[in-house]
């Protein structure tokens, strides 16, 4: 696990541990999308950007590249520094085929002006989700019941992160692509910016 002044380290660095909303209003268009074939429908953003993003100061941020990969933290365990990766707890292809037909559902009722009683969506927290690696935690703000059991969200997800690699072993093995040298600038810049691309 963590240690607490470990979490209180990723809370000062402002570290990101869930999706962030895109800046721009979106909309759901009915049609295919192209990313995923089993999803009827896209969601586009527009033009407008969205009020939340205008009252969080986006007018004064400045822009930067987001590079997809893995999202990890630095921190020692057991006296070696380790690789944290983000790892989202998600739910079974069971539970995940009767999540997104109560997702077609809720966006159809909406689509219909709210008539009616609004549908609703049950976890079965011991059934409904995939195991967990060892050492996995909730991330900051994840939602919990009223036993203190993390709850999906909207997107029916736990985000979280796992320990995942002794960074000493990762520089003995050679396990990532490319030369020595670029894994140590890797491990490098992974320590100094707590959040990078791993290939």
């Amino acid at each position: 696990m963590l240690s607490l002044k470990s979490k209180l380290k990723m809370e000062k660095l402002g570290n990101v541990q869930q999706k962030i909303h895109c800046v721009f209003e979106t909309r759901v268009v009915e049609e295919p999308s192209g990313k995923r074939s089993h999803q009827a429908y896209k969601v586009v953003a527009g033009e407008n950007i969205r009020p939340e993003a205008e009252e969080s100061g986006i007018s004064d941020a400045v822009p930067t590249e987001k590079l997809d990969g893995t999202c990890v933290f630095v921190d020692n365990f057991e006296g070696m520094p380790w690789l944290w990766a983000r790892h989202d707890r998600k739910p079974n292809k069971n539970a995940d085929r009767r999540f997104k037909k109560f997702q077609n559902t809720h966006r159809g009722w909406i689509a219909n002006g709210k008539n009616g009683p609004e549908p609703h969506f049950s976890w079965n927290l011991n059934s409904d989700l995939k195991d967990i690696p060892g050492y996995w935690v909730p991330a900051k703000g994840v939602a919990m019941n009223d036993e203190g059991t993390p709850m999906p969200d909207e997107n029916g997800h736990i985000p979280g992160i796992h320990r995942n690699h002794c960074v000493e072993s990762l520089q003995n093995k050679n396990e990532f692509s490319g030369q020595r040298e670029k894994n140590h600038l890797k491990l490098e810049f992974c320590v100094n910016a707590r959040a990078v691309k791993v290939a």
